[in-house]
């Protein structure tokens, strides 16, 4: 068969016809994936390929709550973008995250062209509704997608080009709507890319501006109102975040500091549930008992201008003191909820049980996804320091600048920033208990000897202090990659490796043992929805590259939508990730993101700023990863010197 990009349009068309009357993916040879995709998850949801006009949701123009915010925020964003927008006849939608269309703008012949498509508010372009197109596509996949004139799964929207991008909050990183450029019978500019790009930004921007006014009006009340330090109270904002803690609620929580995004309670196994008593959707101050009834939380909640904003919990335990179980971080996960049957899962299982109780150190090591913080977890458990403290550090997630302060703790003005009263490193949270330091392999060599020095010592000194402070700490650390080879390119130092390896054990990926996958689902599923023999195995033929931890989410879709509580093939389609090459062979993560980053410092023309808001990251993060990558500027990205890059 023909790449379809090579053929005409009655060829396509006839393709095209082939393919909705059949289904038979091969005729999608040479459409993008993500295009391809999408024309097999319309023709599942039963659309019509013949659909002339997007549906116009039953609700019409009737916003929900989120709807209404997104529009007051995102619309006077889009406002400051249009001017160009009307010059070069293009049309602009906003959706929301459900696929109803918001907010439209363009020129009058723009507007008439979206009228005989009814791409007007208050019309659905979701996939299962309008299938392929720009915005349905985008929310879908949750990323930036192009769809060109009949890549559109409905032929009469063969006469539109456009290009979707989701909008995602910028506290939380849900998905909130998405936003679209989309021309009438004329190619698609690669500057509206950019053009979208720096919207969706904008709008971002000024959710975030509007979420931190909100934050502050927070705060302010929490000052005057605070609780003595003596009492255990938090201020939680409306996303479910600490964003405030007297030092009683610190301890209490074995809570180090307060981070400036907040501190979801999700992350708080002793706060289990506390989230969902703050739910704004209902209005009242309330009680809330904690897990095992040990806490008793009264929740005092805080308006602004008639807008829920967050709320006060204060916070006793039934014993007037908090106990050492409760207080401190517990481990969420025990061997006995780890699942499989496969030998060397087995062997990894049985282990790590076997040096659960003991001090060595442990190094775990595997592919992203496949368990290493669970069996970490599960390890202590098991130890004799259960009801001490398991705390969990992300090395990777931390600038190599503030890990050492994240570590090890720092005194009372130690430097420019640095909060008064000091703060209390991990190590010392940790005292008693277990440290997890995952991404081991992604710390500096200055932190790695003071790694070393720590783990021979047992104490540690915080910045700033010449005191010593000593701590009993057992530590099991993390890496998805082989740690020989982190060894042998130097990302590892060779004493401190063997001071951590003292036994390392390999997680298996789950392509390697897929027989485990139907005990699995069975387990993950919590006997809320049955799986058909067809379903498993199409799962058991996925390749599974995000492991246990995309199977898990793959499993807690497919049981929210199942029907009549039995998932079904039709059920999996568009929620398993297809986009990826199905081979198993091994995949080179450092190598992709060198090729995204080059890619996009090509479109920016050396513009780390502009690079840096095409990939979603801060200018400050993608700086770090073009050092750690060790790509310097090139000739050929940098067109004239730019003042954002100064």
């Amino acid at each position: 068969m023909s790449d379809i990009r090579d053929i005409s349009l009655t060829a396509i068309r006839r393709v095209w016809d082939r393919f909705c009357d059949t289904g038979d993916s091969d005729y999608l040879r040479g459409l993008p994936q993500a295009v391809a995709d999408s024309w097999i998850r319309s023709r599942a949801y039963g659309v019509n390929p013949g659909l002339a006009r997007f549906p116009t949701d039953e609700r019409g123009t009737q916003w929900s709550d989120d709807e209404r915010l997104l529009l007051e925020l995102a619309v006077p964003a889009l406002k400051a973008c249009s001017a160009e927008l009307h010059e070069s006849s293009a049309l602009l939608v906003l959706s929301s995250t459900s696929g109803r269309i918001l907010y439209r703008d363009g020129n009058e012949w723009a507007l008439e062209a979206a009228d005989s498509i009814n791409s007007v508010p208050g019309a659905l372009s979701r996939e299962d509704a309008s299938g392929t197109n720009s915005l349905g596509t985008a929310l879908h996949v949750g990323a930036a997608v192009a769809i060109h004139t009949w890549q559109h799964f409905c032929e009469p929207l063969w006469a539109w080009s456009d290009i979707g991008i989701p909008v995602s909050h910028p506290i939380t990183g849900e998905r909130i709507g998405a936003i679209d450029i989309g021309v009438y019978k004329r190619p698609l500019g690669t500057a509206f890319g950019l053009a979208l790009t720096a919207m969706a930004g904008r709008v971002q921007m000024q959710i975030l501006e509007w979420e931190m006014k909100l934050r502050q009006q927070l705060l302010t009340s929490w000052a005057r109102r605070r609780s003595p330090d003596a009492q255990a109270s938090l201020a939680v904002d409306r996303h479910g975040r600490i964003v405030s803690a007297t030092p009683a609620a610190m301890r209490l929580l074995c809570l180090a500091d307060v981070t400036p995004n907040g501190i979801p309670l999700a992350q708080l196994p002793a706060l289990s549930g506390l989230e969902t008593a703050l739910d704004g959707d209902t209005p009242g101050d309330r009680q809330w008992t904690g897990p095992g009834g040990d806490k008793l939380v009264e929740i005092e909640r805080v308006s602004h201008n008639g807008r829920w904003v967050g709320a006060f919990a204060r916070i006793e335990t039934r014993s007037g003191k908090p106990s050492r179980a409760h207080a401190n971080w517990r481990p969420r996960y025990r061997f006995s909820g780890l699942v499989g049957r496969h030998p060397a899962f087995l062997a990894a299982k049985q282990s790590a049980e076997r040096m659960a109780d003991t001090d060595i150190p442990v190094l775990l090591f595997g592919e992203t996804g496949t368990g290493k913080e669970l069996f970490a977890h599960a390890m202590h458990a098991a130890s004799a320091r259960a009801d001490g403290p398991f705390v969990s550090v992300n090395c990777g997630a931390i600038p190599n600048e503030l890990i050492a302060s994240e570590l090890f703790g720092y005194e009372g003005g130690a430097f420019t920033g640095a909060e008064a009263r000091g703060k209390r490193g991990k190590f010392e949270v940790a005292d008693g208990g277990t440290l997890f330091l995952d991404e081991i392999t992604e710390t500096s060599a200055a932190l790695q000897v003071s790694l070393l020095r720590v783990l021979e010592a047992a104490e540690i000194s915080p910045i700033g202090s010449e005191r010593k402070r000593n701590v009993d700490v057992r530590i099991i650390s993390a890496c998805n990659r082989d740690p020989l080879d982190a060894l042998h390119k130097g990302l590892l130092r060779q004493d401190l490796y063997y001071r951590l390896r003292g036994v390392a054990i390999r997680l298996p990926a789950l392509r390697e043992r897929t027989p485990d996958i139907p005990d699995l689902v069975r387990h993950l599923s919590q006997g809320r929805a049955e799986f058909s023999a067809e379903a498993l195995e199409m799962l058991v033929r996925h390749p599974w590259p995000g492991n246990v931890r995309e199977l898990a989410a793959v499993v807690r879709s497919a049981v929210a939508l199942a029907a009549n509580g039995r998932v079904e093939p039709a059920d999996l389609i568009g929620i398993l990730d297809t986009s990826r090459p199905s081979s198993s062979a091994a995949f080179d993560i450092e190598a992709a993101e060198a090729d995204t980053i080059e890619r996009a410092m090509r479109e920016a023309r050396g513009n780390v700023k502009m690079a840096a808001s095409l990939l979603g990251l801060a200018r400050s993060t993608l700086y770090r990863k073009l050092v750690r990558l060790k790509m310097t500027r090139r000739s050929e990205w940098v067109s004239a010197p730019s003042r954002d890059d100064a």
